[in-house]
């Protein structure tokens, strides 16, 4: 027990008395030495407690609140206080308190900075603290999320290899290079000078430093860690820097270059300037050589007498009666304003300026300071800076533009902005579109799409697609008239906006030029850019994204995935009407002959699809994607996967359905003749006959007004044709023909003609039908299949042979989905492909339920295919952590307050 604090024995005198009485009159006291301090004045609180003792260090203080002197004392009643105070026996407490210890308990630790005691008593170590405590925090979590220790990072930083890390992936741990982010983290936890120099001055033992102290001091060790760390972050960081300013620029130039050789967008100025005039004419404004580019805005609210309509819709619908409807689709040719109006100039100047001094400071270091770098980082740097200066004329040429794009639309170069300039042409096709959206709710003829000059002749199985695509079953949609007036207007955002989700469309430019139009489509209500898992989804042969979307919002895949919190990607391969255009040194233009040539389905594979990949990962940031493909869709994702290993850390799942990778004997003996007809007929087909079957280019893009009067006569006249066509199409079993498809909706044929097909080389149809019964693919045998001048294997390949796929050598977790009802994937054929991948999760669909096209179009698949998917996703989710699995519930919360079920028919085991 502690010793009490001993009182000084003493006459006891009542307590809390301060001498009261006038002042006696007296010679006032000399003044006190400088070097004292007169005595505080005693109060009557004060005297009670001037016996208590006083602690021999300051102590930790009780942050209360204290009462003012003059409201216990002057108080006409009692209170607590008064009466405590007031006690004669209150100094016997001071006594009783062990105040000895309540010191000990409360005096500040002494923290110990210079060296380690060993306290002779004690049995344990002393901890010292070099650090800081919130640099040691930040250190701490670094470590903790990067998962590393001193050992093995010192050892990469030495040999120059990017650190690895353990994460969580499907099969367990696995090992996976750090990124740009955790290579920024590590350089934040990196010692600093004045740490480094702090650790070399401590002498005790390691044992006594934190686990933070430690990492710093075994860093410190290695006197050019830090330098190594920044050349390693600039060479692993330099690859996705130019890639984004290249994107900014492309952009950026693209939208100024479109804006000044428009011929749409000049003749819709001036259809504008004209509208004015007149409504000007007599005042002021009137007679006006030319208007202001914010003035776009005026315009577009310029209100008539009519509620609702404004000059902008005045202007688009005397556009429309002329018959000049392409100039309204000039918006859609700006895809990139977007995009454009975010790019800042100086922005992109500071970057170019911040990463080469960067890499000045690396050269510095290994010329003088750090030669170990040079072997490694000499030829970068001197690549990088070249790329730098290419990119500084870039941005040279980029501010040209600038002055070019004022001295267009007559503004002052001095005051001109031109992000607000992107901004205002941005707002006008965001107001276009509502304006051609209410030109078709006012019963005005429909906008048609702009002629595309591809004079292509259809072969008759894709004629027979053509006029059969899209017939379906019977749900009624009050919306039906709205649905299919945008989907004309090819409007897939306000198409998806009446469905209750937002659709962004992105541009995705492929290696090798094409321009891909990727939709991605959310459920904001429910959407975290945190937690909510990418899934790309990729269409099938002659199909588009507008695949997953054609159905109600309980019935289409897309929109399904984004009700369960996915963030939907959904990419139009290259040949499809929305990816038909090439980058050229930042124009748009056409494919050459020789570039359609190169649009079949292993040309996908090697650069559509990874574009794609790269595209979500860096939009998203999400470190884990899933990847689900139908027919070609699923064929060229397995190319890929089996080929390029890339991405397999990132890719937890692949639900595949009904991929085309084999012909069995059980193929239909049409799909089999043509593996025999193609082949051997093709090459000894003369060029301009090929040509004229086949059209000027090998790409199966339809006759609009062939296919258009061919639907209207055989599905609108006569619809059991229509529907038995679908039929033959699509299944298999055409001796048990029947005439209606009970998974097809019937009532929404208008919304699925409205969308015609996709397109798609048809060089892919030529390499499908090259492989017959192989059990390993190939690419496209330019040397025997389809002999085209200027294309041989070596040329595409490198080798004499064509590009080989053995699906036995995807490494991500698959599952596969199969139905009976395939003309492409019979039974044998669909169970040699199983046992060749050997997928996590297999499932064949026997008897009538679903054909070929079905898994994806039918109102009721997910029924049969979609929940199993949804629920492989889901069990990966809960497998991740805590953040996500929280998701997961929120997600079932927001499904349950849903005011629909999901439409299921039955469902096969």
């Amino acid at each position: 027990m502690s010793a009490a604090v001993e009182i000084r024995p003493q006459n006891r005198a009542p307590p809390c008395k301060v001498p009261s009485g006038p002042p006696v009159s007296a010679p006032p006291p000399p003044p006190p030495p400088p070097s004292i301090q007169p005595a505080p004045r005693m109060t009557r609180t004060s005297s009670c407690f001037e016996l208590l003792p006083k602690p021999m260090s300051r102590l930790r203080t009780v942050n209360w609140s204290k009462i003012p002197e003059n409201v216990v004392w002057t108080s006409g009643d009692s209170n607590i206080w008064k009466e405590i105070l007031d006690n004669p026996n209150l100094q016997d407490e001071f006594a009783h308190l062990d105040l000895q210890g309540l010191e000990q308990l409360f005096a500040p630790r002494k923290i110990l900075r210079k060296q380690e005691l060993v306290d002779a008593r004690s049995p344990y170590l002393l901890k010292v603290s070099l650090l800081d405590k919130s640099r040691a925090m930040q250190i701490g979590v670094g470590l903790r999320s990067l998962k590393i220790n001193s050992t093995v990072l010192l050892e990469h930083l030495r040999e120059f290899k990017v650190p690895r890390k353990l994460v969580e992936g499907s099969k367990g741990k696995v090992a996976r290079k750090f990124d740009e982010l955790d290579l920024r983290t590590l350089e934040d936890i990196m010692p600093t000078d004045e740490e480094v120099q702090r650790l070399k001055g401590f002498t005790g033992a390691e044992e006594a430093l934190s686990p933070e102290e430690r990492f710093c001091l075994d860093i410190s060790r290695f006197q050019d860690s830090r330098i190594h760390l920044e050349a390693l972050t600039l060479h692993e960081s330099f690859d996705p820097f130019t890639e984004s300013l290249r994107k900014k620029l492309d952009s950026f130039t693209m939208s100024a270059k479109w804006l000044m050789e428009s011929s749409y967008l000049a003749d819709f100025m001036k259809r504008c300037l004209v509208a004015g005039n007149f409504l000007n004419s007599g005042s002021y404004a009137g007679n006006a050589p030319g208007f202001r580019m914010k003035d776009l805005s005026t315009i577009a609210e310029c209100k008539s007498n009519q509620a609702d309509f404004t000059l902008l819709d005045f202007v688009v619908r005397g556009l429309a009666e002329h018959d000049r409807a392409g100039l309204l689709l000039f918006h859609r040719e700006l895809s990139q304003i977007d995009a454009a109006r975010r790019v800042s100039l100086d922005d992109v100047r500071e970057d170019i300026a911040s990463f080469r001094a960067r890499l000045r400071r690396v050269k510095n270091a290994f010329e003088k300071n750090a030669p170990g770098l040079r072997i490694h980082m000499s030829d970068f740097v001197e690549s990088a800076e070249r790329k730098l200066e290419t990119f500084s004329e870039s941005l040279t040429a980029a501010q040209d533009l600038t002055a070019k794009l004022a001295a267009w639309f007559c503004e002052d170069p001095k005051t001109f902005d031109v992000e607000e300039c992107f901004s205002v042409f941005h707002a006008l096709c965001q107001k276009l579109s509502a304006s051609i959206q209410l030109l078709n709710k006012s019963k005005v003829p429909h906008l048609v799409r702009p002629y595309q000059a591809l004079t292509t002749r259809m072969k008759l199985v894709l004629l027979l697609f053509a006029i059969s695509a899209r017939a379906g079953g019977d749900t009624f949609f009050p919306d039906l008239e709205e649905e299919k007036a945008v989907v004309k207007d090819k409007d897939f955002t306000a198409y998806a906006k009446l469905h209750g989700m937002n659709l962004s469309i992105h541009d995705v430019v492929t290696p090798d030029g094409w321009i891909l139009e990727v939709w991605r489509v959310r459920n904001m209500e429910i959407f975290d850019p945190e937690v909510s898992t990418p899934v790309i989804l990729g269409h099938g042969f002659l199909g588009t994204a507008f695949d997953f979307l054609w159905n109600l919002r309980n019935e289409s895949a897309a929109f399904i995935l984004a009700d369960n919190g996915y963030d939907v990607w959904l990419p139009n391969w290259r040949g499809t009407h929305f990816s038909d255009r090439i980058l050229d040194e930042g124009r748009r233009r056409k494919p050459t002959a020789e570039e359609y040539y190169r649009g079949g389905w292993q040309y996908m594979a090697e650069f559509d699809f990874p574009s794609v990949i790269e595209e979500v990962l860096s939009t998203t940031e999400q470190s884990k994607i899933y990847v689900a493909g139908h027919s070609m869709g699923g064929t060229l994702m397995s190319a890929f996967l089996c080929t390029n290993h890339t991405y397999d850390s990132q890719i937890s799942h692949f639900a595949a359905l009904a991929p085309v990778m084999r012909f069995g004997f059980d193929t239909p003996p049409l799909v089999l003749a043509a593996t025999l007809i193609v082949p051997v007929i093709g090459p000894l087909l003369p060029t301009f006959l090929f040509k004229l079957i086949l059209g000027r280019q090998l790409f199966a893009y339809p006759d609009e007004d062939l296919i258009a009067r061919a639907r209207s006569v055989v599905c609108t006249v006569v619809p059991v044709i229509c529907h038995a066509i679908v039929f033959i199409a699509t299944r298999r079993d055409v001796q048990t023909l029947r005439f209606i498809d009970p998974h097809m909706n019937t009532t929404r044929i208008d919304i699925y003609e409205a969308e015609e097909l996709g397109g798609i080389g048809l060089i892919s149809g030529v390499d499908f039908v090259q492989q017959k019964r192989d059990v390993i693919w190939s690419a496209l045998d330019w040397s025997s299949t389809y002999r085209q001048p200027g294309f041989t294997n070596q040329e595409e390949y490198g080798s004499e042979t064509p590009t080989q796929y053995d699906f036995a050598d995807i490494d991500v977790p698959v599952s596969m989905f199969y139905v009976y009802n395939d003309p492409f994937n019979g039974p044998s054929s669909a169970q040699g492909v199983i046992d060749t991948v050997q997928p996590t999760f297999s499932k064949f669909i026997d008897g009538n339920r679903l054909s070929h096209n079905d898994i994806v179009l039918a109102f009721d698949s997910r029924c049969y295919i979609l929940d199993d998917v949804l629920v492989t996703f889901g069990n990966l989710e809960n497998e991740m952590d805590e953040a996500h699995r929280s998701y997961r519930s929120r997600v079932e919360n927001h499904l349950r307050g849903l005011p629909y079920e999901n439409g299921c028919v039955g469902k096969s085991s």
